[in-house]
């Protein structure tokens, strides 16, 4: 009987630890600057992880402002989650690295550095030496209430191919 109760406390732990892990490992996969929109990080601190990461690996960093306070941020983690292609294909030509705005901490000495964007969430993209590249309003990646690939698609096109360092303007990804 007592090896009967061990058994049972071993498949529990067990079958425990495989649930922790298999929830972490996505979490894991990513970097800390691309795991949540987090008042307490220091998006300078992190800008030169994800460049020194994008210098490695030859890609471009794309920062995304917003909060876990923004529907449409929300909405673009779920699109992402849910297009995993979409994300790989994002992930393979830039580094991605979140960046909060927030009444807790709206990171105005950070982000005075860029223009100024009219909503939430907001790509700008810097290359590895983070030198600024484009600003992107991410109201042309939407519609009818949802994210939409053909703008992701054209953004990852136009980036993927390093010797196009041109910037690239709204208008041409929301068409």
């Amino acid at each position: 009987m007592r090896i009967n109760i061990l058994s049972k406390i071993a498949f529990i732990l067990l079958s425990f630890m495989v649930v922790m892990s298999s929830q972490s490992s996505s979490a894991e996969s990513k970097p800390a600057y691309n795991q949540l929109y987090d008042p307490a990080r220091d998006p300078s601190a992190d800008l030169l992880l994800a460049t020194e990461a994008a210098k490695k690996s030859n890609k471009y960093v794309l920062l995304i402002v917003g909060g876990e306070w923004c529907t449409w941020c929300k909405t673009l983690g779920a699109h992402l989650d849910k297009e995993k292609e979409l994300a790989a294909n994002l992930k393979s030509t830039f580094e991605i690295m979140k960046v909060n705005y927030s009444k807790e901490n709206k990171n105005e000495e950070f982000l005075n550095k860029y223009p100024k964007t009219k909503g939430y969430p907001h790509f700008f993209i810097v290359n590895s030496d983070a030198e600024f590249i484009s600003s992107i309003d991410t109201l042309p990646f939407k519609k009818d209430k949802a994210y939409i690939n053909q703008p992701f698609e054209k953004l990852i096109t136009h980036f993927a191919d390093k010797a196009n360092k041109g910037k690239v303007s709204v208008k041409s990804i929301g068409e």
